[in-house]
């Protein structure tokens, strides 16, 4: 497959080998010579979950898309806790936090509202 060059040097990789080497818009390249041959390789990025020891310590980006299930799977595991307490002690937490909740909510209404 042959392509050519403008005055800038550039390249446009054909639309195909984009697609099949899962190369995009912002995919990061490392471009080398090889001889008479030029070589692009895609940069391989530094994977997200790293062990530091002994224990996994993510240390790549969230996506906005993940803090839900972040949150939600939080949610459970703080519920699944809270079912270990006798109901008495279960139901104060609740309780505070729906009061705190309502305090700041009727703080920030205008007054007569």
């Amino acid at each position: 497959m042959a392509t050519t060059s403008d005055k800038f040097g550039r390249v446009i990789i054909p639309k195909k080998i984009r697609e099949h080497l899962g190369i995009h818009s912002g995919t990061a390249l490392n471009i080398s010579q090889d001889g008479s041959r030029i070589v692009l390789e895609s940069v391989q990025e530094k994977e997200p979950v790293i062990d530091k020891n002994g224990i996994l310590v993510f240390t790549g980006k969230l996506d906005a898309k993940m803090s839900d299930p972040v949150r939600d799977d939080r949610n459970k595991r703080i519920k699944k806790l809270l079912e270990l307490l006798p109901y008495k002690i279960r139901v104060l937490p609740v309780q505070i936090i729906n009061s705190a909740y309502n305090k700041r909510i009727h703080q920030t209404l205008p007054r007569g509202a």
